[in-house]
């Protein structure tokens, strides 16, 4: 089994590695989450980690106001999937960095490189913060793990 890294990326935007921990492949067919449930703690430097399941080509990299394309899975902590953009049937498309999603992605997008995929756990002042969202299904102040594969960065696509 191939290993992944986990990486605490603290608001100042220096990397550290936590731990290594065994990847695991995502998998829009499965039914249960694929998220290791022991992530450490937020803390105040620390506003999301980054958990690299598979690295990306290491060479392309958004800049804010470039258009991604992603897939994820959205989960609450407790591992209720509370969205996917593989239940809608298409990725999402977005610009990055200009507040057009949640803080905790503009953030840590760009530190990912195309065709990677990342377990990311935000603390909820990056997500959601106060705010009951998601019809309901996303209650106030809740911590979220996002499991993403950037598949496209300014229209260049993984092979």
């Amino acid at each position: 089994m191939s290993q992944s890294l986990r990486v605490a990326i603290p608001e100042d935007n220096n990397t550290s590695i936590i731990e290594q921990v065994p990847s695991q492949r995502l998998s829009p067919q499965s039914s249960s989450p694929r998220i290791n449930r022991n992530v450490s703690a937020f803390s105040m430097d620390t506003p999301y980690t980054v958990e690299i399941l598979e690295q990306g080509d290491s060479q392309t990299y958004a800049a804010e106001g470039d258009v991604v394309e992603l897939h994820y899975t959205a989960f609450l902590m407790d591992g209720t999937q509370f969205e996917s953009s593989y239940d809608k049937g298409e990725p999402l498309k977005f610009k990055v960095g200009i507040g057009r999603v949640i803080r905790g992605w503009d953030e840590a997008i760009p530190k990912l490189s195309l065709g990677c995929k990342a377990n990311l756990s935000v603390r909820s002042d990056y997500a959601y913060g106060p705010r009951t969202v998601i019809n309901g299904l996303v209650p106030p102040d809740s911590n979220l793990r996002f499991e993403l594969q950037i598949i496209r960065i300014r229209g260049q696509a993984t092979e």
